[in-house]
C-alpha cells in the first residue's frame, strides 16, 4: 500500500500496513482536489476566527482546484461512485447524410430509401444467415459520400460521451456488417467483442420503408429491457437515418419485420490501439488507466512552498508537483490508515492505489493521509483530513517540507528487512539539506535509524549517521544503548573520526563520551573516548566557574579512569587536576576521595589523596582568620572591626534602598578590608543588604568531610587543622546590623 498516515495527536507509531508521522497544517498545501460531495461535518463554532484553516477559506467555502493536472485528477476522482453513463440509447441521426452513397461490390449504388424493387440485387451478393435475414461483410461495402465517414466519427464521439467515456478516450467506429431484414427477426443474442477493443455497438438504420423491426436491448443482470422503434412510430424511418447504441455484453434482439425491408449497418465502437488488452468495457473500468496517465504528469521538481504572509520559496508555486484530496466523510476511529476511510473516500483511495500500480517505478506516487486539527474553544474541536500525493522521487523533500523530518521514517524504516539503498538515499538527501543541520532530531526517530544502520553493519552508513544526525540529538542518554550496538556492529576503526566529531558538537561532549565508553567496554573505542573526555575535562577545568553538568559528570570521569586500568590515561588526568590551584579544587576533592576508596590500586589512592590533602592544607590556612583594615574612615567601620575581632561569623548591614547602592558599599569595603572573608550585596524585598561572611564558617563543613574521607583512605595525620577549634558565636543584633554565628 502506498498510503501513509500523518497524525499529530498520536505522534509516531506503526502498524503492518501503515505509518504514522507528524502532519503539516493543511493551509500549506496549495493544490486541492475538489470533490463534489458535502464537506466534513463540523461542530458549531463560536467565531469565524476560531476556524483553523482560515488562511485557505472559511468553513462554508468550496475549495477551488488549481493547476491543470490537479483539475484532471479531480474530475477523474469525482466520477467514483457516480453513474458511469448510459448503457444503451437510440434516436434519429440528423448529422448523418440521408444519401450516404452506399455502393455494393458487383451491385453498384444502392438507392435509398430502400424499397422492394431494389432489394433483389442486394440479396444476390449477401449471405442469408437465417430465414429472411441477409448479411454483407465490410469488404463488400463502400460509402461514396465523403461526409458520411466524418458524420459517423462525430456520432461516435457523441455516443462515447453518453456512454460515460472522457474526452481523452476516443472511440473509433469500425464497420462490422450490413444487415438486411426482409420479414425475418433476430433472436436474443449477447453483443460480444471479437476484436478485443470493442466497448459498444452502434447500429445505424438507413432510410427504409418497413414496419416492425424494433431493437430490444437488455442489460446484463436484472433490469427492464429498452425498446427502440427507430422512426417506425412517427414515419421518419423512410426519410432519415436512425441509430441505437448498446454496450458490449448487452443482450439485444430485433423483432420481426412485418412488412417491407430494413437495411442497417453495425459498427463496433473500439478503443484506441494502445488500450487494447486493458480488459475494460465500461467507462469506469478505464478510470485507473486514465488516472495513471494524469498522475504521471505530476512533476518531481522542487515544490515551491507558500508561507504564511504570502512569501514563497520560488517565484511561482508549482501546480504540477503535489495534490491534496479533501476527505468527505469522517473516518472510522476504530481503524487506522486506509481501513479507517469509509464510503466514497475508501473507493477513491483504492482507485489511487490501482492507478499507481500502472505507473512505471520512476514515476510512481507516494500518498499520505494527513490530519490537521485545532481547538476552537474548550468544548469544540475542528479538524480536517486529506490525502496528499506526490512523486516518490521527491518524497524525502516533500515529507520534510509538509510533514516533518521524522516522518521520513514511515517510508525508510518500513517493516521487514532493512533496505540499505533506501537508507543511502535518505542520507544523501539529508546531506543536501543544510537548513536541517541545526534542527534537533526526535529520539524515537534516531533510535530507529541507529537500529537499522546497526543491523546492516555497513561502516559507510554508520559514518554518515554520526555526521548527519548525532550532533542534532535532543536527549543523548536515551540513545546510548543502540548507538553502542551500532559501534560494535559497524566497527570502531571505520567511524572513529565521525564519532568524535559528532560527540564534540553536543552540549556536554564529556558526559556523552563517558557514557559511550561505559557502554562499549572491551572495545578499542573505550580508550579513545576516555582520552577525548579527559581533553574536554582539561579545557573545562580551566574555566571558572565550571558548568554544572561537568560537576555532575566528574565522579563518572574518575570512576571510568580508575576502572580502565590504563596508567597513561590516569596520569594525564591527575596531571591536569594537579595544575589547578587549591582554591579551585573544591568541586573535585570529595569525588576523588570516593574513587580512591573504590580503587584497588595503591597508586590511585596515593595520587588522589595527595590532591585532596593539598586542598585540605589550603583550607587549614583559612581556619585561623586574619583580616586587615587599611583605614577606618568608611561607614560602619567601628562595627565591622568589632565583628572581625569577635566570634561571630556573619554580619548583615541594612538600610540600602537599591541593590546598586549596596554594591557601591561592597566595592568600598573590598577596597579597605583584606582577609579571609566574602563581602556581597543581595536584594531582599524592596531593599538591599550587604553581607560579610568569614571564610572559616564557609569551609567548616568541607573540612570535616575531607578529614573523614582522608581517614577512610588511610591518611591519619590531620594535625594541620581541627574543625572543633573553630569558634561559633551566638547571634546578636545592632541597629542597622544583624550578626550571627
Amino acid at each position: 500500500m502506498d498510503f501513509f498516515l500523518g497524525n499529530s495527536r498520536f505522534g509516531m507509531y506503526s502498524t503492518p500496513n501503515m505509518r504514522f508521522g507528524h502532519p503539516p497544517l493543511l493551509p500549506a498545501v496549495r493544490n486541492y482536489v475538489r470533490t463534489p460531495l458535502p464537506a466534513l461535518p463540523l461542530p458549531p463554532r463560536p467565531r469565524v476566527s476560531r476556524w483553523p484553516f482560515q488562511s485557505v477559506g472559511g468553513p462554508d467555502h468550496v475549495l477551488e482546484t488549481k493547476g491543470a493536472v490537479c483539475k484532471e485528477i479531480s474530475n477523474l476522482l469525482a466520477r467514483v461512485g457516480r453513474d458511469a453513463g448510459e448503457y444503451s440509447f437510440g434516436d434519429s441521426a440528423p448529422m448523418l447524410p440521408s444519401l450516404p452513397g452506399m455502393t455494393i461490390k458487383n451491385v453498384g449504388l444502392v438507392s435509398l430509401p430502400l424499397r422492394k424493387e431494389n432489394v433483389a440485387s442486394l440479396q444476390s451478393e449477401a449471405r442469408e444467415i437465417k430465414n429472411k435475414l441477409w448479411m454483407l461483410g465490410p469488404s463488400q461495402v463502400e460509402m461514396r459520400n465523403p461526409e458520411w465517414n466524418k458524420a459517423i466519427e462525430k456520432l461516435s464521439k457523441l455516443t462515447a460521451e453518453r456512454l460515460g467515456f472522457t474526452e481523452d478516450i476516443k472511440l473509433h467506429p469500425e464497420l462490422v456488417m450490413v444487415v438486411l431484414y426482409g420479414g425475418g427477426r433476430l433472436d436474443v443474442q449477447q453483443a460480444v467483442d471479437r476484436s478485443g477493443r470493442s466497448v459498444a455497438a452502434l447500429e445505424v438504420v438507413l432510410p427504409s420503408v418497413y414496419s416492425g423491426g424494433a431493437l430490444v436491448v437488455e442489460e446484463e443482470g436484472p433490469g427492464q429491457p429498452s425498446r427502440y422503434l427507430l422512426g417506425t412510430d412517427d414515419g421518419t424511418a423512410e426519410f432519415e437515418p436512425h441509430f441505437a447504441v448498446y454496450a458490449t455484453g448487452a443482450y439485444r434482439a430485433v423483432e420481426e419485420v412485418t412488412s417491407g425491408y430494413r437495411l442497417g449497418m453495425v459498427y463496433a465502437l473500439c478503443l484506441p490501439p494502445d488500450m487494447q488488452g486493458s480488459g475494460g468495457k465500461r467507462p469506469n473500468d478505464f478510470l485507473p488507466m486514465q488516472l495513471a496517465e494524469a498522475m504521471k504528469k505530476l512533476s518531481a521538481n522542487e515544490v515551491a512552498v507558500k508561507r504564511e504572509g504570502g512569501t514563497t520559496t520560488a517565484d511561482t508555486a508549482s501546480d504540477y508537483s503535489i495534490f491534496a484530496l479533501m476527505i468527505s466523510n469522517l473516518p472510522d476511529r476504530g481503524y487506522r490508515g486506509v481501513d479507517s476511510l469509509v464510503g466514497v473516500d475508501k473507493d477513491r483511495s483504492q482507485l489511487l492505489s490501482a492507478a499507481n500500480l500502472l505507473i512505471p517505478p520512476e514515476q510512481k506516487l507516494q500518498f499520505y493521509i494527513l490530519w490537521a486539527t485545532e481547538n476552537s474553544n474548550s468544548f469544540h474541536e475542528l479538524e480536517r483530513f486529506c490525502i496528499v500525493g506526490w512523486p516518490k522521487t521527491n518524497d524525502f523533500r516533500n515529507v520534510v517540507t509538509w510533514i516533518g523530518e521524522s516522518a521520513i521514517a514511515a517510508f525508510v524504516l518500513a517493516d521487514g528487512p532493512v533496505d540499505g539503498d533506501r537508507l543511502r538515499s535518505l542520507f544523501r538527501f539529508e546531506a543536501e539539506q543544510h537548513h536541517l543541520k541545526k534542527v534537533e532530531v526526535l529520539n524515537p526517530y534516531l533510535q530507529q535509524l541507529a537500529k537499522c544502520v546497526s543491523e546492516l553493519g555497513d561502516p559507510t552508513l554508520a559514518d554518515d549517521f554520526f555526521k548527519l544526525y548525532f550532533p542534532r540529538l535532543q536527549k543523548t542518554r536515551q540513545t546510548i544503548p543502540v548507538v553502542a550496538l551500532l559501534l560494535r556492529n559497524a566497527g570502531w576503526e571505520a567511524v572513529t573520526a565521525s564519532v568524535i566529531s559528532a560527540v564534540d558538537q553536543l552540549d556536554n561532549p564529556m558526559g556523552m563520551a563517558l557514557r559511550l565508553s561505559e557502554a562499549v567496554k572491551g572495545l578499542p573505542a573505550r580508550a579513545v573516548l576516555l582520552s577525548f573526555a579527559i581533553e574536554k575535562a582539561r579545557a573545562t577545568m580551566r574555566r571558572q566557574p565550571v558548568p554544572p553538568s561537568f560537576i555532575v559528570d566528574f565522579p563518572l570521569l574518575w570512576r571510568a579512569v580508575t576502572e580502565c586500568n590504563n596508567s597513561h590515561i590516569f596520569r594525564s588526568l591527575v596531571a591536569a587536576i594537579s595544575k589547578l590551584n587549591a582554591d579551585m579544587l573544591g568541586v573535585y576533592t570529595e569525588s576523588l576521595l570516593v574513587c580512591a576508596q573504590l580503587s584497588r590500586f595503591p597508586e590511585h589512592r596515593q595520587a588522589l589523596v595527595a590532591i585532596a590533602s593539598r586542598r585540605l592544607d589550603w583550607l587549614a590556612g583559612l581556619a585561623t582568620p586574619e583580616w586587615k583594615i587599611s583605614q577606618v574612615t568608611f561607614p560602619d567601620a567601628r562595627e565591622i572591626s568589632s565583628f572581625l575581632q569577635g566570634p561571630l561569623t556573619t554580619l548583615v548591614i541594612r538600610g540600602f534602598d537599591t541593590l546598586a547602592a549596596a554594591r557601591v558599599r561592597v566595592a568600598l569595603l573590598q577596597k579597605n578590608i583584606t582577609g579571609s572573608l566574602t563581602i556581597s550585596a543581595r536584594a531582599r524585598g524592596n531593599f538591599a543588604i550587604v553581607q560579610l561572611v568569614k571564610f572559616a564558617v564557609v569551609h567548616t563543613e568541607e573540612i570535616a568531610r575531607l578529614q573523614l574521607l582522608l581517614r577512610k583512605c588511610g591518611r591519619t595525620g590531620t594535625e594541620n587543622i581541627d574543625s572543633s577549634n573553630i569558634t561559633i558565636g551566638q547571634k546578636r543584633s545592632r541597629e542597622g546590623f544583624t550578626s550571627s554565628a
